[in-house]
């Protein structure tokens, strides 16, 4: 009769430790949320919420389950943002007033992780509550330069005036849905704002790519005229070497017929000139025949 009921005890208590070791709310303390990893069945897709039952059969194998607990509380940030425009000093140095390209924009911010996204960035993202300060420090980085870009491209900020930062800020919290899905930001403040002004910017810009424009076809006319001169005195040149040549043939010929000598100064001897080449000794016969020719 005693073994009748002790079994049904004992049968009781291993489906209570069953059902204890299997229940994974009962791990997760407030404001903490799981992800759960097996080597069975690899990264579950589905956050475990605290608070909220959840019962995995793959804890009771041992050292199969891994719960990664995050404690996603807000996070807090201050951060200063410094920086100038894409070539801002080579774009200043042309106008007389060389005005300040550059921008400084102060943001503070409160946000956390959107639970239903821890599963995605545990797998994308490579999250483990180790390196999870990291990642939100990162998302600051980011938070504040996607806000600064906003304020660059938008309308009210191209005046470089102290401007109110109400309807920027305003702006941006709008895209958030669009650049950090992950995030849940709960307080956004720009606490100070200074930009350049960005038509004053456009406006050198285009000014200066003109000045290069105009520098470049001086500088390729020049090119162009120096090749010219340089193609003139090669030209030059070589009509010197042939010429020089040319003489130099001559020269050879003369050397070696001289008598050509005396028959081109009897061909260019015009009637009634007076032969007085006292060096050549002259035949008769040629005489005769030039002066009947």
């Amino acid at each position: 009769m005693k073994a009748l009921i002790i079994i049904p005890v004992i049968l009781l208590l291993m489906a209570g430790a069953v059902f204890f070791a299997g229940w994974i709310q009962l791990l997760l303390p407030a404001e903490t949320y799981g992800v759960i990893f097996t080597k069975t069945g690899g990264l579950d897709n589905k956050v475990v919420y605290p608070g909220v039952f959840s019962w995995r059969w793959e804890r009771l194998i041992p050292t199969n389950l891994t719960l990664y607990k995050y404690n996603l509380t807000t996070h807090k940030l201050e951060s200063t943002f410094k920086a100038t425009l894409p070539s801002a000093e080579t774009y200043s140095s042309i106008l007389p007033e060389k005005p300040d390209f550059s921008y400084e924009i102060t943001l503070a911010a409160a946000f956390r992780i959107r639970p239903e996204k821890l599963a995605e960035l545990t797998s994308e993202e490579k999250i483990t509550p180790d390196n999870l300060e990291d990642f939100l420090k990162s998302r600051s980085h980011e938070l504040v330069q996607k806000f600064t870009e906003i304020i660059l491209k938008s309308p009210e900020g191209t005046q470089g005036e102290t401007i109110t930062a109400s309807a920027l800020t305003e702006k941006f919290e709008q895209n958030i849905p669009d650049f950090f899905p992950e995030l849940e930001i709960t307080d956004l403040a720009a606490l100070n704002i200074k930009l350049p002004d960005m038509d004053l910017y456009s406006r050198a810009r285009e000014s200066y790519f003109r000045m290069m424009a105009a520098r470049e076809a001086s500088q390729a006319e020049i090119a162009a005229r120096v090749m010219a001169e340089q193609e003139a005195h090669y030209l030059k040149q070589q009509r010197e070497i042939e010429n020089l040549e040319l003489l130099r043939q001559y020269g050879e010929l003369l050397s070696k017929y001289p008598i050509l000598i005396k028959f081109l100064y009897l061909k260019y001897l015009e009637d009634g000139d007076e032969l007085q080449i006292p060096e050549l000794n002259i035949p008769e016969s040629i005489l005769g025949d030039s002066k009947q020719n």
